[in-house]
């Protein structure tokens, strides 16, 4: 008796990558370019990219893109697959629904210095555009149903948990003083993420423990489940502690998860530093190379 083995082949994916000149979206987008997926990177000066790469040339699957990425406009030319590969998403079927990139990863981001930021908005004007984007890519669809909701990885920092400490006591001062206006921003862009899924709205329900009216948030038309009970977005917040420029390290790496929506940390990890290397290679082995979906809507603490 003769047996066959059937074998299936990983799907590629198409992963768009915004701020990916240098830090954890490079660390991840190697990764991702090295697995064969097929990668588009939005740069204002991708020369700077290119220069990342052996003699200057970056490999095929790499599609660099130039731009702003607080440009709405150009970042829905970039979250639309071209039509051949929308043709393939859609079996063939060339009149089907609108079809856009498997995962974004957002790492936009002003290093500060001791003269401050360039532009202290940075992050939440990045994050806007893009969501703007995404909800035009979402009404292109031919039909509410049909629309799948990319995968979003975005990296943002410890420091800014509105429901735990997830730093060192000794590093308050500094992130409170040299890092508040950039943290600030870091808030401002998790809050656009978080109020995709969760709410803005509220009705009322009767708590049975107590016996009395409380506010639940429920999500406004066109942000939440409730526009197409699918989300926009199925995202991860991503917070490394102090980044570092070190390389990758193999069983040094702590992670506390948080439901920054329902205010539920579930396990805590505390640490003072983390190399931006060993941040892209846990956003790719957890959240885009073997997703089982653990990390949606939530946040990770990564740190040593």
């Amino acid at each position: 008796m003769t047996t066959t083995t059937t074998t299936t082949t990983p799907k590629t994916k198409t992963i768009l990558f915004l701020g990916a000149t240098g830090g954890v979206a490079l660390a991840t987008l190697r990764r991702a370019l090295a697995a064969g997926h097929t990668c588009i990177a939005l740069c204002r000066t991708p020369a700077k990219l290119t220069a990342c790469f052996p003699d200057n040339t970056p490999p095929a699957n790499l599609r660099l893109v130039q731009g702003d990425a607080h440009d709405a406009s150009t970042l829905e030319r970039c979250l639309l697959l071209p039509p051949a590969d929308a043709d393939a998403e859609n079996n063939g079927n060339s009149n089907g629904p609108v079809a856009v990139v498997d995962a974004i990863v957002f790492s936009i981001g002003a290093r500060p210095t001791l003269r401050g930021i360039s532009d202290p908005h940075v992050c939440e004007a990045g994050m806007r555009a893009l969501l703007d984007a995404l909800r035009r890519c979402r009404a292109r669809a031919n039909s509410n149903s049909t629309w799948t909701p990319p995968r979003l990885v975005v990296v943002s920092t410890t420091g800014i948990s509105a429901h735990q400490r997830d730093v060192p006591l000794p590093m308050l001062p500094l992130y409170r003083l040299l890092l508040h206006t950039a943290h600030e921003d870091k808030r401002a862009m998790e809050r656009l993420v978080m109020d995709t899924t969760a709410t803005t709205t509220t009705r009322t329900r009767r708590s049975s423990a107590r016996g009395e009216e409380e506010e639940e948030p429920q999500a406004e038309e066109g942000d939440g489940p409730e526009d197409n009970d699918r989300p926009l977005v199925d995202w991860t917040l991503v917070r490394g502690s102090l980044y570092t420029d070190g390389p990758a390290t193999e069983g040094r790496v702590r992670v506390g998860m948080e439901d920054p929506v329902r205010g539920v940390v579930h396990s805590r990890a505390v640490g003072y530093t983390i190399s931006r290397e060993d941040v892209g290679k846990w956003v790719w082995e957890n959240c885009l190379c073997a997703d089982d979906g653990k990390w949606v809507g939530k946040a990770a603490t990564i740190t040593y």
